[in-house]
């Protein structure tokens, strides 16, 4: 299943153009007269040049990429409205590795506030998901790939699940190894984005009863690239904790399924980056009433037993023998 993430645009270029996936786009520029870009060789090596080369910073020098990192551009992180996390973005300048930022303020997602439901939320981040390039592309549209030819995506290699690409995930703090390019120039651009991907949480109603929950989270420390776990991920059912007088609790119910589960079973929840509002998630606790226990006046008690019985159909031969009593107790009264 395709996530249709769009591919990334380039600024002030010509971007490679997007394919079916999410391709990130990829610019690439020549840099002239900068001698901090430049490959100069150690001073010792200077005679190798020709006297007009030798410590010659006013020429432009022909340098190459071989399986180079980006010199420039952005990595840009964005929630499942497509908002971007402004103080999140990594400006690219040529490190071998990014690292992946946090998600502890990353806001939790409700659909079913004033509810009455566990929790405050339905979804909760749990990863990023991030693009891939074009390897074997040109690095832009305008250059032939002997000038800049993507090589490699580095950390963020697509996986397979289901038969289909998906872009990568990764946790906060994960670093990811640079993508590569190979050309006769020496400077190539990125513009790479990751969405945050979010795990479905069980959510409980009370359904008649009172008191109070938490919401379950699934299992999110597997691997979430793992095509067994890419789509759902495991939770357990809570213990219940709501109360409701005279009803005994008897499971709980899913509004997706309408199957009664118990505690301790283990459900399949979401993990997303299109997210959305969904009655699956929520659980009923179920009751069934306690039978009606009838107290017994402090006097009469017998004769109303007895009575009772009768009406029931269920005296034998003791009824008689009650009645007897309660006769010759109302002859001795008088």
């Amino acid at each position: 299943m395709a996530t249709g993430a769009p591919s990334a645009s380039a600024q002030d270029s010509q971007p490679v153009i997007a394919q079916d996936g999410p391709v990130a786009s990829t610019d690439m520029m020549v840099v002239e007269n900068n001698p901090s870009q430049s490959e100069e060789l150690p001073e010792s090596d200077q005679s190798a040049l020709p006297k007009d080369e030798q410590n010659s910073t006013d020429d432009t020098m022909t340098l190459a990429l071989w399986n180079s990192p980006p010199a420039e551009g952005w990595l840009k992180f964005f929630n499942h409205n497509s908002e971007e996390f402004t103080h999140k973005e990594i400006t690219v300048s040529g490190q071998l590795s990014y690292t992946m930022p946090t998600l502890n303020d990353v806001p939790s997602v409700e659909y079913h506030a004033n509810q009455g439901l566990s929790g405050n939320a339905d979804w909760v981040p749990i990863a990023w998901q991030s693009q891939w390039f074009d390897v074997g592309g040109r690095c832009r549209q305008d250059h032939d790939l002997s000038e800049c030819q993507i090589t490699g995506n580095g950390g963020f290699t697509p996986i397979t699940i289901q038969g289909s690409q998906e872009m990568r995930r990764f946790r906060p703090g994960d670093r990811v190894a640079h993508p590569t390019a190979t050309g006769s120039n020496p400077k190539w651009m990125i513009y790479h984005k990751s969405w945050v991907v979010y795990a479905g949480q069980v959510r409980y109603a009370p359904n008649g009863g009172s008191g109070t929950m938490q919401s379950t989270s699934p299992n999110s420390s597997v691997d979430l690239n793992n095509e067994t776990h890419f789509y759902n991920l495991l939770a357990t059912l809570a213990a219940n904790k709501f109360t409701r007088p005279g009803y005994r609790f008897t499971g709980w119910k899913s509004r997706g399924t309408s199957v009664v589960q118990q505690p301790g079973d283990t459900v399949y929840m979401a993990a997303l980056r299109y997210i959305f509002a969904s009655q699956d998630s929520i659980y009923d606790a179920q009751w069934e009433r306690l039978p009606q226990v009838t107290s017994m006046p402090s006097t009469g008690g017998t004769g109303l037993v007895a009575m009772h019985l009768a009406g029931a159909g269920l005296c034998a031969g003791a009824c008689g023998g009650v009645s007897s009593l309660v006769r010759r107790r109302d002859e001795h009264r008088k």
